[in-house]
C-alpha cells in the first residue's frame, strides 16, 4: 500500500513538472526561482511608474525598484573596496590590483570615470581619495563584522537620494557579503576578486540591477562599463513577489498588467522538477521527524505504562503484606497460667470484653490500650488509662513494640514473643 502511495506521488510531481513559458511581445522579463515560492525577477519597462503585479487575476503584495535609464547626466561612481582576510593570497590580492590598476587607466581616458568616489569597508568603513599606492588599502586589523556593505550602501542611497545625478556602484569583493533587494537602487557592477565559486542568486541580483557580474582578470571589462550602461535605454523595473500558499502546487500565472499591454509570466508550481529533489527530501525529513517524534512519544508512553504497572505491582505487594502482618503475645494475667494471642489487625486491650485482647485483672481499664497496625509495624498506644501502660518498665504514650518487648498494663505483663 505505502509503494503504490509513493508511486503515486511521484506521478503526480511528474504531472505537475511544465517548464516555464513567458507571453508577451512587449516585456523580456527576467525571473529567479531559487528562493521559490519567492520570485525575483527584472524587466525593462518604457515607463518609470510601477507595474501591477496579479497572480490569478488577484494583486499581489509586491516590491518593486526603479533604476531610471537612460543616464541623462554623467555618473558619479562609487568604488567599494572590500578589505578582506582572503586578500592573505597573494593570486587574489594581485586581481584587485588589477582591477584598481584598469580603473586607473581608464580614469585617463574616458570622462566616464572623472567622478570616482572610493569607500573600503570590511575593516571600516572608510572614504579614501583614488589609492594612488594600490597596496596601501590593505587593512592593518581586519573586522569580521559582517553588514558593512549593506550599511555603506544606505550611508550612499541617503547621500544621493536628494540629487538627480546618476550613480552607479563598483564593488570589488571577495564574494562573502553582497548586495539586497532592498539595496537596489543604482546599477551595480561586481568584481569577485576570488575563485570561490558564484553563486547564480547572487548573479541575478547584481544582473536585475541593469550592472554586471565581472571578471577581474579580464582587461577590457572596465572599459566595457560605459558601453553597457549607455545600451541601456528604458527603465529597469525589479521586483520581488511571494507565490500565495494557496497557488503554490497548481501552475500558477503571474501578470505583470500594464493599462496598455498586460505581460502573462507562467510560473512553474511548486512540484516542478526544478524543485522535485529539494521537496522529495523536505518530504522523508518530515516523515522521518514524525517517525521519530511518533517512535519517542510511544518510548515514553511504555515506560509510563512500565513504571505505573511496576508501582501497581509494588503497592499490591506492600498491601498483601501488609495484610499478612501479625504480631503475637505471651500473656501472663495474676493468678492465671500464661497465653499467647496472635493478633492480625489493629486491637484494643483492656478489661472490657468488647477488647479485641480481653484481660480479667481489676487494675486494667477497660480499654487501656491500643495495638496498632500500621505499614511501618505495631504499636503500643496507651488510652489515658488510669495505671498506664509500660514498656519495659518505662510509662509510654505511643511506643513501637520489637520482638521481646514487655508491655504491662495494670498487673498483666504481654510479651512480644515475634513478629509475623
Amino acid at each position: 500500500m505505502k509503494k503504490k502511495v509513493a508511486i503515486g506521488i511521484f506521478i503526480l510531481l511528474c504531472v505537475f513538472s511544465y517548464s516555464l513559458s513567458v507571453s508577451g511581445k512587449e516585456l523580456d522579463i527576467h525571473i529567479d526561482r531559487s528562493l521559490y515560492p519567492t520570485i525575483r525577477g527584472y524587466y525593462y519597462a518604457p515607463t518609470v511608474e510601477p507595474y501591477t503585479i496579479q497572480v490569478e487575476n488577484t494583486s499581489i503584495h509586491a516590491k518593486e525598484k526603479v533604476i531610471r535609464f537612460p543616464f541623462t547626466s554623467q555618473p558619479k561612481i562609487y568604488l567599494l573596496i572590500q578589505n578582506s582576510p582572503s586578500y592573505n593570497n597573494i593570486r587574489e590580492r594581485a586581481h584587485r590590483e588589477v582591477v584598481l590598476m584598469e580603473i586607473e587607466k581608464a580614469r585617463k581616458k574616458q570622462s566616464f570615470f572623472n567622478d570616482i568616489v572610493v569607500f573600503t569597508f570590511g575593516s571600516d568603513i572608510q572614504e579614501i581619495s583614488f589609492p594612488t599606492d594600490k597596496l596601501s588599502t590593505y587593512p592593518v586589523d581586519l573586522s569580521t563584522e559582517k553588514g558593512q556593505l549593506e550599511s555603506l550602501l544606505g550611508v550612499i542611497y541617503s547621500r544621493e537620494m536628494q540629487t538627480s545625478q546618476d550613480v552607479i556602484i563598483v564593488i570589488l569583493g571577495d564574494g562573502t557579503e553582497f548586495p539586497t533587494f532592498k539595496n537596489i537602487f543604482a546599477p551595480i557592477f561586481y568584481f569577485q576578486t576570488n575563485n570561490s565559486s558564484r553563486n547564480p542568486s547572487d548573479v541575478f541580483m547584481i544582473e536585475s540591477t541593469g550592472g554586471s557580474y565581472l571578471d577581474p582578470t579580464t582587461t577590457d571589462e572596465v572599459s566595457q562599463m560605459e558601453t553597457l550602461i549607455q545600451s541601456r535605454k528604458q527603465p529597469l523595473h525589479s521586483f520581488v513577489v511571494t507565490i500565495p500558499f494557496t497557488k503554490m502546487v497548481s501552475l500558477a500565472t503571474i501578470t505583470i498588467h500594464d493599462p496598455s499591454s498586460p505581460v502573462s509570466l507562467h510560473i512553474q508550481p511548486v512540484v516542478s522538477l526544478h524543485n522535485i529533489v529539494y521537496w522529495s527530501l523536505l518530504l522523508i525529513a518530515l516523515v522521518i521527524l514524525f517517525l521519530f517524534f511518533w517512535f519517542l512519544l510511544k518510548s515514553i508512553l511504555c515506560i509510563v505504562r512500565r513504571q505505573t504497572k511496576k508501582r501497581s505491582i509494588q503497592e499490591k505487594n506492600a498491601e498483601e503484606k501488609y495484610q499478612r502482618r501479625a504480631l503475637s503475645f505471651l500473656i501472663q494475667e495474676p493468678n492465671t497460667k500464661s497465653r499467647c494471642v496472635t493478633i492480625h489487625t489493629s486491637s484494643w486491650i483492656g478489661s472490657g470484653k468488647d477488647c479485641q485482647i480481653s484481660l480479667r485483672d481489676i487494675s486494667v481499664s477497660l480499654e487501656h490500650c491500643y495495638i496498632q497496625k500500621t505499614k511501618n509495624g505495631f504499636f503500643a498506644v496507651d488510652l489515658q488509662s488510669c495505671n498506664g501502660t509500660n514498656l519495659n518498665g518505662t510509662s509510654i504514650q505511643r511506643m513501637k513494640l520489637q520482638k521481646n518487648d514487655v508491655l504491662q498494663v495494670g498487673e498483666t505483663t504481654l510479651t512480644v514473643k515475634e513478629e509475623l
